[in-house]
Parts: C-alpha cells; sequence; structure tokens
C-alpha cells in the first residue's frame, strides 16, 4: 500500500440481497494530527440485488478509535435523503469522519424497507478501517 495521502481502501459485503462497497481515504485538510484529528471521506455504493424496490430509511453507525472510544451515528437516511433504490439498481453517496487515533475502524447498518413486501432488514456496512497513511511506513 502507499503511503501517501490518496491511500484508499475498499470494502464489499452483501446481506439480505443488498451489497454495500465501500471505499475510505484520509482527508488531510479534515485532519490535524498535532491535535489527533484524522479526517476520513467515504464512498458508499449501495446495490439492490433483490427483485423489488427498496427504500433506505435509517442508518447506524459505530465509529472506533484504537483506544477503545465509540462513537454511536444514527438518524433517519443518509445525507438527507431516503432514496429508493430499483431492482439490479444502485444508490452513491460520500461523506466524511474523524478519529482522535491513527487508525480507527467504522461498522454498521442500514434500515431498509420492501416496498412491495412492506417488510424492514438490516443491510450491513462491512466493518471498514480508518488510517492515517503515514503509519504505513
Amino acid at each position: 500500500m502507499a503511503s501517501n495521502n490518496r491511500l484508499a481502501l475498499q470494502y464489499v459485503k452483501t446481506t439480505e440481497g443488498v451489497t454495500i462497497e465501500v471505499e475510505v481515504g484520509f482527508l488531510p485538510q479534515q485532519s490535524s494530527p498535532a491535535r489527533s484529528i484524522y479526517g476520513h471521506v467515504y464512498h458508499i455504493t449501495i446495490h439492490n440485488l433483490r427483485d423489488q424496490p427498496i427504500r433506505l430509511l435509517r442508518r447506524n453507525w459505530a465509529v472506533e478509535n484504537a483506544l477503545g472510544g465509540i462513537s454511536l451515528v444514527e438518524g433517519e437516511g443518509v445525507i438527507g435523503q431516503q432514496p429508493v433504490i430499483q431492482p439490479g439498481g444502485h444508490f452513491h453517496y460520500s461523506s466524511w469522519t474523524h478519529v482522535s487515533t491513527v487508525i480507527g475502524k467504522m461498522s454498521g447498518a442500514y434500515t431498509m424497507m420492501d416496498l412491495e413486501g412492506g417488510t424492514f432488514f438490516q443491510a450491513e456496512v462491512p466493518e471498514f478501517l480508518l488510517i492515517y497513511p503515514p503509519v504505513l511506513n
């Protein structure tokens, strides 16, 4: 892996007929190592492999630093939206977070609704690492 600010790691997980891809990278402009602030961008693509349209209703995240400190983030939708994803379609968005240690991780799930059956289910997000690139040297 390269040890520059363009480090990008990819993660993929499929649950309940939904594949979630995550690409994560370091954000130097949102970081201050002298103050123990390490910013990271994550790009999420949600693929609907089911035969029915689905709607993303809620997100639940756990952001963990290397010392075991955990921040829980939950709320309606993502980036102010509750997108409907058609069968075979996808939805993409980007967001960012920060941790107070050079390595951290995020995990979580989306609460989804099958729009034809009216049932709710959880689509798990693959756990992904938040790494300050110079630690990889």
